[in-house]
Order: structure tokens, then sequence, then C-alpha cells
């Protein structure tokens, strides 16, 4: 996944983006009592996307977090208004690193 860098506003850095696949991986899920009784229920496609989305989120989330919040602060800062300090191309990368991500945690989706 190629993410899109946002401009940087006065006073702010944009976090540095990265692109994540999914790797093969031997991790299995865990169940503890009670949930050890629904076992049985998971697939191993359920416990395959559950990998994937676990590394997608180490290295992903916080990042994409701190560009939400980066945007809601200089937008604060602007009083609302995306027409300054950059605030339409941060939208515009934030969007699409949002939609970037939905498309990758979305079950089914080929990687």
């Amino acid at each position: 996944m190629a993410w899109r860098r946002a401009p940087n506003p006065p006073r702010t850095r944009s976090p540095a983006a990265s692109s994540r696949r999914s790797v093969a991986s031997g991790w299995q899920p865990k169940f503890p009592y009670p949930y050890d009784e629904t076992r049985n229920e998971v697939t191993d496609a359920d416990v395959t996307a559950e990998r994937e989305m676990c590394q997608w989120y180490t290295p992903q989330y916080d990042l994409l977090i701190a560009q939400i919040e980066r945007f809601d602060d200089n937008l604060s800062r602007s009083n609302g208004d995306y027409g300054v300090a950059g605030n339409r191309q941060i939208a515009d990368a934030v969007a699409a690193n949002l939609d970037q991500s939905l498309a990758y945690l979305t079950p089914g989706r080929r990687r």
C-alpha cells in the first residue's frame, strides 16, 4: 500500500508513510476459557484475516492516527477553513490513506 504524504503545515511534520504487504506467519489465536467453547466456529479464513489485519495494525495504525490528529489540529487552528494552510491537500492525503487502509482491511480483498 503506497501512502500519500500530506503537505507539511507550519510547525508540523508529516509522518513517514510506508507500504505493507501480508507475509506468511505462524500466528494462531488463543482460546482461553470460556472462548474455548467457540473454537470450532473459527475458520482458517477467519484466522488468516485476523493475522493479516494484525500485520497492518502494528506499523500503520499509529501513522494513520497521527495524520488524522495533525489534520484535525491544523483545521482547528484555521477555524475550519479548508482554503488555508494546505488543509485541502492534507484532507485529500488523509482521505486517500483511509481509503487504502479500508481496502486493505476489507475481507476477501486480494493481496
